[in-house]
């Protein structure tokens, strides 16, 4: 990859506005968290310096979980408000429910304005999707009220060895009884630092998610032509398989933490991508934006060589370990 020209700053920036949650899922790759909420003063000088300086193409709000902020959507407008493309909101979908009238009135309006809202749900059989996450009766509430206010939403599904059996089905549900639902976001299960050896005994053979995927994109593609059925490759098992393949036939994605993505924590610390929580580039109350992606590109162009993914039991746990040396 050293002939490809790679932008001066990321294209897709996460910010994790809460490092507050109420769940506890097994698969979470935000652990530990840092109980935390940034003042909105705070998040709105990490916005503007970010819209100023970098000008990314997407901004994902993530947590924690958002919502346990008590003025969520007004952070939501905020950063509609600062930044010029689109904003997305990541959230396990537990406390919609608790949103007053007026808030669920401004978060639609806020979808209107460009907000995409994508709720995570890994079956809604609560059997399987407790191993997880937990509260599903919550989470369909919430699901519930978004269809309600006529609020287009996404649903995130993790694919995990607890879940693998009951994808196609979830899928076949949600397409069925939601008409708000715009995107089946199936997510290979993220290797971070915070999720130990679990990883191992949680993910799915890569040949699997691809079998998952073709069978739900048959099945939406029968019932639902305005449903897009999309998946990322994380993995890095998939590097046997060929990445560009995957990417090629089935609308996957490679991981470009560092290159093209990159995550800024609740303290201002930069990351290659919110998994890698270890690893921080820069910090924005200290550094700009060209600096910290100067350093990010460095250091990530080599891990990601022809598409390989970064590869965090190894290669960024390597990294971390440097980094904690030199400090």
């Amino acid at each position: 990859m050293s002939d490809v020209i790679l932008p001066d700053f990321p294209l897709r920036v996460e910010f994790e506005i809460s490092g507050v949650c109420n769940l506890k899922c097994t698969c979470c790759y935000a652990k530990p968290f840092s109980n935390y909420f940034p003042p909105a003063e705070s998040l709105q000088y990490l916005f503007e310096k970010t819209e100023k300086e970098a000008q990314p193409f997407e901004v994902i709000l993530l947590g924690g979980e958002p919502f346990a902020r008590k003025d969520i959507i007004n952070v939501v407008e905020l950063a509609l408000k600062t930044f010029k493309h689109g904003v997305g909101i990541s959230t396990n979908g537990t406390l919609l429910e608790r949103l007053s009238e007026t808030d669920v009135t401004r978060l639609r309006e806020s979808a209107a304005n460009g907000l995409s809202v994508q709720v995570s749900i890994d079956s809604i059989d609560p059997a399987i999707n407790n191993i997880t996450r937990g509260k599903t009766k919550n989470v369909i509430n919430g699901l519930n009220l978004l269809e309600k206010y006529e609020i287009p939403f996404s649903v995130g599904i993790v694919l995990t060895t607890a879940n693998e059996a009951d994808v196609v089905k979830t899928s076949e549900y949600l397409s069925a009884r939601y008409a708000q639902l715009r995107v089946l976001n199936l997510e290979p299960l993220q290797p971070s630092l915070g999720l130990g050896d679990v990883y191992f005994q949680l993910r799915v053979d890569p040949q699997k998610m691809v079998n998952i995927y073709k069978s739900v994109s048959r099945l939406v593609s029968v019932s639902r032509n305005d449903v897009k059925v999309v998946g990322v490759v994380e993995d890095c098992q998939t590097i046997k398989e060929g990445v560009q393949p995957l990417i090629e036939t089935y609308d996957f994605k490679s991981c470009m933490a560092g290159l093209l993505r990159a995550g800024v924590l609740t303290n201002g610390d930069v990351t290659p991508c919110v998994t890698i929580r270890d690893l921080s580039l820069g910090n924005l109350y200290v550094d700009s934006w060209r600096d910290i992606w100067k350093r990010s590109k460095e250091r990530f162009l080599s891990l990601n060589h022809e598409g390989r993914q970064c590869q965090l039991n190894n290669l960024v746990r390597k990294e971390v370990v440097r980094e904690r040396v030199k400090t």
